[in-house]
């Protein structure tokens, strides 16, 4: 769970290293890219057919479970495109026949920085090209994280003993922290602690990107108590961010009905008591190299 004002999903950064301009076409740099859709041939007839190109001859089967794009006059208006008396079509056409046209892709045309990152993240598991592949049908960005295995074996290593199985990755927690936070905003909810993932993912990411992202974990009812453990990463603080941190505890009600209040470093925060070394130890270990 989170909390962060107009919170969205961010998506993923998309670069312009993969767009060049090798037939100095007026309108820019470019790309490659995919040239159907999603649809059947039986739910979008009018979008299949066959394209041939005009320099070779080849022709170009359609594929009856992914449709081409667009509308014959639309392709065709790609394939005759000219420029100045150039002929620069939109559609690239493969010498292999048995490989697909794609079309132009001008970065002047490209919408948005970002690319939405699907829901659903592959494990690494499966092979980097079938992804690729996916990513590049979806127009989506798919995320990929390790298996639970490799994140017991890191809590093994952490805690010298089996303590929590099936522990959740850390990568995956920090793929949908950064998804739903911004660097300056953000504040993430464990409602069961558990083995700590959500503490060490959050405390990984601000590392990476500089970001101030707080937590919290709610240990539950423990001795017919209420426990409440607040971590900052507080390197650099200097009194005005202590008080700025007291502030926002008050105004969110963080420590509210609290019998007992742990927190991290230096604190204004009426009644916290310092975190013990040990839970230190354990629950936020160092960030894997």
């Amino acid at each position: 769970m989170l909390r962060d004002s107009g919170a969205s999903l961010s998506g993923v950064l998309v670069g312009d290293e993969n767009y060049s301009n090798p037939d100095g076409d007026p309108e820019g740099p470019w790309t490659l890219g995919d040239l159907t859709c999603n649809k059947t041939a039986k739910e979008r007839p009018n979008l299949f057919y066959d394209l041939v190109d005009p320099a070779t001859g080849n022709v170009f089967k359609c594929n009856p479970k992914r449709v081409w794009a667009y509308e014959p006059e639309k392709i065709r208006a790609f394939i005759k495109k000219t420029i100045n008396g150039r002929w620069l079509p939109k559609v690239r056409f493969p010498v292999d026949p048995n490989k697909r046209p794609q079309l132009k892709k001008f970065l002047s045309e490209r919408k948005a920085s970002r690319r939405p990152l699907s829901s659903w993240l592959e494990t690494s598991s499966v092979p980097r090209s079938q992804v690729e592949l996916e990513k590049e049908k979806l127009d989506l960005e798919i995320g990929q994280v390790c298996l639970n295995a490799k994140a017991t074996r890191l809590l093994d290593d952490i805690l010298g003993e089996r303590v929590v199985i099936y522990p959740k990755p850390v990568e995956l927690i920090k793929v949908l922290a950064e998804q739903a936070t911004s660097q300056e905003h953000g504040v993430l909810l464990d409602f069961f602690a558990g083995s700590g993932t959500t503490g060490h993912a959050v405390i990984n990411l601000n590392r990476e990107d500089g970001g101030r992202r707080c937590y919290l974990v709610d240990r539950g009812r423990i001795d017919h108590g209420s426990i409440v453990i607040i971590w900052r990463e507080t390197e650099g603080w200097q009194k005005p961010d202590f008080e700025r941190d007291k502030k926002f505890v008050a105004e969110q009600k963080l420590t509210e009905g609290a019998d007992e209040v742990f927190i991290n470093g230096d604190s204004f925060i009426p009644g916290a008591r310092a975190l013990e070394p040990i839970f230190k130890a354990r629950m936020f270990a160092p960030m894997e190299a």
